[in-house]
């Protein structure tokens, strides 16, 4: 389960570790959806709801010992535990804002700690983690978990298939993260489907 519903066709604004036009590292995700999309816990949680200057209405969500915060939302969330499935917030604009977006940013640690880069988290790799149906083991390469790319099963056999023209893990020696293929045969059957 994802924070969002439909969290694969959202398009990405600053990705974890682009520099922006603020900072030479960005700490989160910015998911890029309509003002009063709902965020739905995960997992069981507790959530903290602020108000900041630069990120607005906040909401804090702690679960697997992890700081998860959500900001730009639409009101201060309600304090309290929520369970899996749980509508938690609604995305918005507010604070510092440069349209309708969700900053999500993790601290491994469950403390926020701005300075230390080490303790933020890949939003991105964090839900594919937790949403992949392949079987362990996964390799790790340079901490991205990473799977040679197969052809989806509910390729129609009329379609060929995209990805089998697509240089193989083998043919370029770099493997290359699942959730990229994934992403691209997405797009590819959107593509598709919209003619």
């Amino acid at each position: 389960m994802y924070p969002l519903r439909d969290w694969k066709k959202f398009r990405r604004g600053y990705r974890f570790g682009s520099p922006t036009f603020y900072s030479k590292f960005h700490l989160g995700l910015d998911v890029i959806c309509p003002t009063g999309t709902p965020l739905y816990a995960w997992d069981n949680c507790t959530v903290k709801g602020l108000v900041g200057t630069e990120g607005g209405n906040t909401a804090w969500l702690y679960t697997d010992g992890k700081l998860f915060r959500f900001l730009h939302l639409k009101e201060r969330p309600q304090n309290g535990k929520f369970n899996k499935g749980q509508k938690f917030a609604v995305t918005n604009n507010t604070g510092k804002s440069t349209g309708p977006h969700v900053h999500i940013d993790i601290s491994k640690n469950g403390k926020l700690e701005l300075n230390n880069l080490t303790n933020f988290i890949d939003p991105e790799k964090y839900f594919a983690s937790l949403n992949s149906t392949t079987p362990s083991p996964v390799v790790a390469i340079d901490g991205d978990l990473v799977e040679p790319p197969v052809a989806s099963e509910t390729t129609p056999p009329s379609v060929p298939s995209p990805i089998s023209e697509l240089p193989s893990v083998t043919q370029v020696n770099t493997p290359q993260p699942m959730s990229f293929w994934r992403s691209l045969w997405e797009d590819i059957l959107d593509f598709l489907t919209k003619k």
